[in-house]
């Protein structure tokens, strides 16, 4: 019998021939699944990571508008293609640590970190710990303060028996609906993003493992420490928030523009919360420009 990975591979060989090839790589926490694109010798280096309850396909509408470089997405520990790892042996600084593992042994010195919702979570564990390899920094939709509130659904299905009955009985509708709520334009979310959110979560296994994912821990506890890592990030950072977003308040986005010292915090006014899916153009025009400055700033600041 077709393991769902395999039979994943098959199927959207023919139906998405442009998603990039998945690669994996072993670190000390289990294999990290990302796609490499792009040059390879390029000292322009990004990489990308996901949110809950996503995987890197969250970012396919965005990279090739990216300016030209290397592009790294990744799926974080226990998510989309990378390794299920035992909960207790797993947090978002030892998903960070995972992360600069990959790094090393691809090569990469220095890069820009660009992270969406609990991706944003394990970058700011990420510049705690390796800081100094950080040019630039984009936090998209972050929950990173200890007074988050996660939304209803969370917390109802963290309790185990509640929780566990509900993933059984509905778990791509209970998925799909969780997804489309943070959604403005709905239709964004096509079959192949939402096929691909959902193909590890298959079978007992597949709920336990979305159980989990959705079981990470407290904000009160997570993010105790978020606040004064934020105060101590030294690198240019772009925060970008959509103004209808149904579970990040805005409030929040501006206090990390406050509590990060050279931060540019950019409203999306027709953005939900999946920003990547909702308003694609938007987020990689944003990321570009913050990525590339106009041309001829630098002359024009040595000129003065």
């Amino acid at each position: 019998m077709l393991s769902c990975r395999v039979l994943w591979t098959i199927l959207t060989a023919s139906t998405s021939a442009a998603t990039p090839t998945t690669l994996f790589q072993s670190t000390s926490l289990g294999d990290v699944a990302y796609w490499d694109v792009g040059d390879p010798e390029s000292t322009d280096v990004r990489v990308l990571l996901h949110g809950l309850p996503t995987s890197k396909e969250l970012w396919v509408n965005v990279i090739d508008a990216l300016p030209p470089g290397r592009t790294v997405v990744v799926d974080l520990l226990d998510f989309g293609e990378s390794s299920a790892v035992d909960p207790f042996n797993l947090n978002h600084r030892r998903r960070a640590q995972a992360i600069d593992e990959l790094r090393g042994e691809l090569g990469i010195n220095t890069f820009a970190l660009i992270a969406h919702d609990l991706g944003s979570s394990v970058a700011i564990d990420y510049m705690d710990q390796f800081g100094d390899r950080v040019e630039q920094l984009v936090l998209v939709s972050s929950p990173v303060y200890p007074d988050f509130e996660e939304p209803a659904v969370v917390d109802l299905v963290r309790q185990r028996w509640i929780g566990m009955t509900l993933l059984r009985m509905m778990p791509r509708t209970l998925f799909r609906q969780s997804i489309r709520r943070g959604l403005n334009h709905k239709y964004a979310l096509d079959d192949f993003q939402m096929s691909a959110f959902l193909r590890d979560y298959d079978g007992q296994a597949g709920k336990e493992r979305m159980w989990q994912n959705l079981s990470w821990g407290t904000p009160e506890e997570m993010f105790a420490d978020y606040p004064d890592i934020m105060k101590d990030i030294a690198v240019q950072t772009l925060l970008l928030h959509g103004q209808l977003d149904p579970f990040i308040p805005l409030e929040h986005a501006k206090r990390m523009d406050e509590d990060i010292p050279d931060s540019t915090l950019i409203i999306i006014e027709t953005g939900a919360h999946f920003l990547p899916i909702d308003t694609p153009d938007e987020v990689a025009a944003a990321i570009s420009a913050f990525l590339s400055p106009p041309a001829g700033s630098e002359d024009e600041e040595g000129a003065e």
